[in-house]
């Protein structure tokens, strides 16, 4: 399943725990 995140995200993180494979995560600090 394909999921877009939109210009309308945000960024309240209930996408996170529906995503089925953890391709939803914050980025660390580091970057």
């Amino acid at each position: 399943m394909a999921i877009i995140i939109t210009d309308e995200c945000i960024n309240c993180g209930a996408c996170e725990p529906e995503c089925p494979n953890t391709a939803i995560y914050d980025v660390a600090d580091d970057w």
